[in-house]
C-alpha cells in the first residue's frame, strides 16, 4: 500500500516527463516482474504489455487483455503502474495512444479504483466515464497489510470446511475472523471506456451521439 498511497496523494519524489521517454513492446515476464513490484495487486493475465523507457530504465508498465466483465469491448487496460516513487506526467497517454496505433482499437475499458485515483488521466486520454460500481469488500491479515496483500471471499470457497457446510450458522465476517482475516470496504471502481463508435447494448446511444 505504501506506493500506491505516495501516488495517490502525488507525493512521489522523482518525475519524469513522458516526452523524454520511449514506448516499447516488452515481453510478459518483464512485465510480470515489474507489476508484482510496483502495483498493489501484481500482475495479471494479459495479451499485449508496454513499457515506457527513460535512458533504458523501465518506468511505466501498461498490460491490455480481453475483457473479463464485459464482451461489447475489444480490450481492457487490465494493469497500468509506474515505478515506486516515480510520477510521469503524458506516460499514461503515451501509452494508450501507442496502442490505439499499434492494435487500430476500436474500444478499451478500464476500471479505476476510487480509493486511489479519481481517473483523471483516463479522461486526458479520450475515456469517459460509464459507470460507478457498488463498494466491496476485501479481507487482510494484520501480517500482510504492510506487504499489500489483500483477499477476496470467492477465494476461500471450496478451500475451508465452513464455507463448504450449508448449514453451518457463521456468517461470512465470523467465518474469515476465525481464520484471522479482517474486512475492510472499499470505495468502489469507475468504469472507463474509450470508444470510436457506438457499442452493443444499453450503451450504444451515449457512443453514437
Amino acid at each position: 500500500f505504501p506506493v500506491t498511497i505516495r501516488n495517490a496523494l502525488n507525493k512521489n519524489s522523482r518525475r519524469i516527463y513522458a516526452r523524454k521517454c520511449v514506448v516499447q513492446t516488452i515481453g510478459k515476464s518483464e512485465s510480470r516482474d515489474f507489476l508484482e513490484k510496483n502495483h498493489s495487486q501484481g500482475d495479471a493475465d494479459s495479451s499485449v504489455q508496454l513499457g515506457l523507457y527513460h535512458k533504458d530504465e523501465l518506468v511505466f508498465v501498461m498490460a491490455f487483455g480481453e475483457p473479463r466483465h464485459d464482451s461489447r469491448y475489444q480490450w481492457e487496460i487490465v494493469r497500468a503502474a509506474t515505478l515506486a516513487g516515480l510520477s510521469i506526467p503524458g506516460g499514461w497517454s503515451k501509452l494508450i495512444n501507442y496502442f490505439k496505433l499499434m492494435t487500430s482499437a476500436e474500444s478499451i475499458v478500464s476500471y479505476c479504483d476510487n480509493c486511489w485515483g479519481s481517473g483523471e488521466c483516463h479522461a486526458k486520454s479520450g475515456f469517459l466515464p460509464i459507470e460507478v460500481t457498488p463498494p466491496s469488500c476485501f479481507y487482510f491479515k494484520i501480517s500482510d497489510i504492510k506487504k499489500g496483500i489483500k483477499r477476496h471471499w470467492t477465494e476461500f470457497i471450496g478451500q475451508v470446511p465452513e464455507i463448504k457446510n450449508s448449514d453451518c450458522d457463521l456468517t461470512e465476517k465470523q467465518i474469515m475472523k476465525k481464520m484471522g482475516y479482517y474486512r475492510l470496504w472499499d470505495c468502489g471502481e469507475t468504469v472507463w471506456a474509450y470508444s470510436k463508435g457506438a457499442l452493443a447494448g444499453s450503451w450504444g446511444d451515449v457512443w453514437a451521439k
